[in-house]
């Protein structure tokens, strides 16, 4: 038995012996949920941690084993967990009953600050699931082009739609037809080159649809002008530019990733903090093309016909979620996004200095709040580093932090919250300190380099 095995069998045994009722709960799901969990991201061997509650930055699993949380359910609970006036507000709305199948004040409320607050967006429709924000914008860029095809980049995670699992990403999923893969047109990230030669060979392209950074493709981030040139090149070449800000909407900082980097696209898609934890998203763009494609035509007949693009749903402005929404927007300060970048960053060059000491070669790319951790020597500057990175070593820092009372997103990126506090950080970097000592054995090879991007 080798090092690396040893190593691996010591860190499954500990956390099995402090995980036993995880594990029968693991147990049972497999027998009626594929691979036991409903979230492929949450997959994870020898199986994941059960959750039973969370407060403020902490989790609590179902065997009663406390946790630091950067996951926070994958960037989406900005103010930590179980935010007192988000709950409040939550909890309020609950008097007044479920989905009522009527509109509501709130989703006029929400949709007005989301108009102030997002540059680009003069109108907005709400969805449930970014997954829908996404299929939905796809669709109408078409409607509004009257074109077919759709470029995405290489190493980005736009959620589970036929069009943005088509052959070629690394998302891909099979059962996607022929005919919608002859439609997406994938190229490299952070190549405008790749990007402009695509544009002028296929006049066919109704959009781009771009993430400001790849987080899911392992926190890819760009060149700082890279968002400004692929704008300028989708300008010239009369093509969409949708802005997938599910991610970075509300997390960047007030206005998203296009305030703070001056980009106005045609469309923008939010998600996550939007909707404050809750289930929600929401379609954005210039009053041009959402009313061309989502309003009903002006007629004075009773049968006032259909719009390009139907967008409805049982559960879209799902009360609940537009008051957690309200709630959590309106607590959004630059001292929260001055914070939760403040913490990232210290938590990412701890990780450097401690990794560099041990003689570890390890990176750290980071945007604001959102980081990952690699073990490579490349910078992380592409998809290739990306996928050259040891993902064997990352999975046993995961586990020994999580035998530690740390819990990363396992194998994915991680951020804070406004409730991440410094003693956390504290004692995050301590974790961190033994567990990379535990797992270096199997990790040590040429000295690191300390270089960290954000």
């Amino acid at each position: 038995m080798g090092v690396a095995s040893r190593d691996s069998d010591s860190l499954v045994d500990l956390f099995s012996s402090r995980s036993p009722k995880s594990r029968s709960y693991h147990e049972r799901a497999s027998k009626v949920i594929p691979s036991g969990s409903n979230r492929a991201v949450l997959f994870y061997r020898p199986y994941p941690v059960y959750s039973k509650r969370a407060k403020g930055s902490r989790i609590w699993d179902v065997d009663g084993v406390e946790r630091i949380d950067y996951c926070f359910n994958y960037s989406s609970l900005v103010l930590g967990h179980a935010n007192p006036a988000v709950i409040a507000a939550v909890e309020a709305e609950l008097e007044n009953g479920l989905a009522r199948g009527q509109p509501t004040t709130l989703e006029v409320e929400l949709a007005e600050m989301v108009t102030r607050m997002i540059p680009s967006a003069e109108m907005v429709k709400l969805t449930v699931t970014g997954t829908e924000a996404v299929m939905n914008a796809t669709r109408s860029a078409r409607a509004y082009t009257k074109k077919d095809d759709i470029v995405l980049f290489e190493g980005a995670y736009h959620g589970s739609s036929d069009t943005v699992s088509a052959n070629g990403l690394s998302f891909h999923s099979y059962g996607v037809p022929e005919d919608t893969q002859r439609h997406t047109v994938v190229v490299p990230f952070n190549d405008p080159d790749a990007l402009q030669r695509t544009l002028s060979d296929n006049r066919n392209v109704a959009a781009v649809l771009m993430e400001p950074f790849l987080a899911s493709g392992g926190t890819v981030v760009p060149d700082e002008d890279f968002a400004k040139v692929v704008r300028e090149v989708t300008e010239r070449m009369g093509v969409l530019l949708i802005l997938d800000e599910i991610i970075t909407g509300f997390r960047i900082g007030r206005g998203g990733w296009q305030e703070k980097y001056r980009i106005k696209p045609d469309m923008t898609l939010l998600g996550k903090n939007v909707a404050g934890g809750m289930p929600g998203a929401a379609v954005c763009g210039s009053k041009e093309i959402m009313e061309d494609v989502y309003a009903f035509p002006e007629s004075e007949s009773l049968e006032l016909g259909r719009p390009k693009t139907p967008l409805s749903g049982t559960y879209n402005a799902f009360p609940l979620s537009l008051a957690a929404g309200l709630a959590t927007l309106r607590q959004l300060s630059s001292e929260v996004f001055e914070k939760i970048d403040g913490t990232a960053s210290s938590l990412a060059k701890g990780f450097m200095k401690i990794a560099g000491d041990l003689g570890i070669n390890v990176r750290a790319p980071r945007a604001g709040s959102i980081f990952q951790f690699h073990f490579t020597k490349k910078d992380i500057v592409d998809t290739k580093a990306v996928r050259l990175a040891d993902a064997e070593m990352r999975r046993r820092l995961d586990l020994a932090l999580l035998n530690g009372g740390v819990y990363l997103s396992p194998g994915h990126f991680c951020c804070t919250s406004s409730a991440t506090t410094n003693a956390d950080v504290k004692e995050t970097i301590s974790s961190i300190e033994k567990a990379l000592d535990q797992i270096r054995p199997v990790a040590r090879a040429v000295p690191t380099s300390a270089r960290q991007f954000s």
